[in-house]
């Protein structure tokens, strides 16, 4: 069974094998979004990366290997330019677990004046 989860904000997909109860990652970095199908060999959804725009993708799931079907953008921007979101936790005014992300400044042409970071 192919299957999408959540930890600390963030989206994995991963496959679970329904005898032993087994889960095993897919495709590190790829983070499906609200649709996702299936077959014994293949698995197709809408996903995104932290550094590239969503998109239609299939997953084949013996090889773990992941082909772009339709981009949503043909913007293609450098990753030393895209800021990667980190995840964080902290505790709300009730002492409860709120998650965020921190995207952190990134530039392949611009630094930061010695000692402001």
């Amino acid at each position: 069974m192919v299957v999408s989860y959540t930890r600390a904000g963030r989206w994995f997909l991963a496959t679970v094998d329904l005898d032993s109860g087994t889960m095993t990652d897919l495709a590190p970095g790829l983070e499906p979004h609200d649709w996702l199908v299936a077959t014994p060999t293949h698995a197709v959804l809408v996903a995104g990366w932290t550094t590239k725009p969503a998109a239609v993708v299939r997953v084949d799931l013996q090889q773990q290997t992941v082909e772009t079907l339709r981009s949503s953008s043909t913007l293609a921007l450098d990753d030393a330019d895209v800021s990667v979101p980190e995840s964080i936790e902290c505790a709300d005014e009730r002492g409860e677990r709120t998650h965020a992300f921190y995207y952190p400044p990134r530039s392949a042409d611009c630094t930061a004046p010695p000692g402001d970071l």
